[in-house]
């Protein structure tokens, strides 16, 4: 990892720690003190909210990085079934085993919303971790209240 990824990385960290730490943990989210992974588990699935970092962005060549968060979602029931009737398969199906869905977390807004912040200097840090908050309160957290379960996840397919 370069040196440059590792400060802005370190920098987005102790941002998150601030502003979304208890926040999160309000929703039942909790990070470990040096990871940049938000998880809660519920009866039948496990949720985690990942910030993970690029630099130097291809679409953004003035970014120094950009704040890129995925969901994960696993479902134990979900994935043995798969395994069942997949067999040695499954790979092509789950990439990662345990996560039935890795996503960005802009698959939980409209089209016109996008899921990444810009960074260019240290000071654009705390203005772009506050717009992830917002987006993660107005489209991520309902989208993963609204599946905790089995059940609730094949209702909306």
């Amino acid at each position: 990892m370069s040196k440059q990824r590792n400060e802005i990385k370190e920098c987005v960290r102790r941002e998150i720690e601030l502003q979304l730490d208890s926040f999160l943990a309000g929703f039942g989210f909790i990070r470990r003190k040096k990871s940049m992974f938000y998880g809660r588990k519920l009866s039948e699935y496990f949720q985690r909210i990942e910030f993970s970092i690029e630099s130097r962005p291809l679409d953004n060549r003035n970014a120094a990085g950009v704040i890129y968060p995925f969901l994960e979602v696993g479902v134990d029931t979900v994935e043995k079934q798969l395994a069942d009737m997949l067999g040695d398969e499954l790979s092509v199906l789950i990439a990662q085993p345990g996560v039935t869905l890795r996503q960005p977390i802009e698959i939980t807004s409209a089209k016109a919303e996008r899921g990444r912040w810009f960074l260019y200097q240290p000071d654009s840090v705390p203005g772009a971790v506050a717009q992830a908050k917002k987006f993660l309160t107005k489209w991520t957290l309902p989208f993963l209240d609204e599946h905790t379960c089995v059940a609730d996840h094949l209702r909306s397919l």
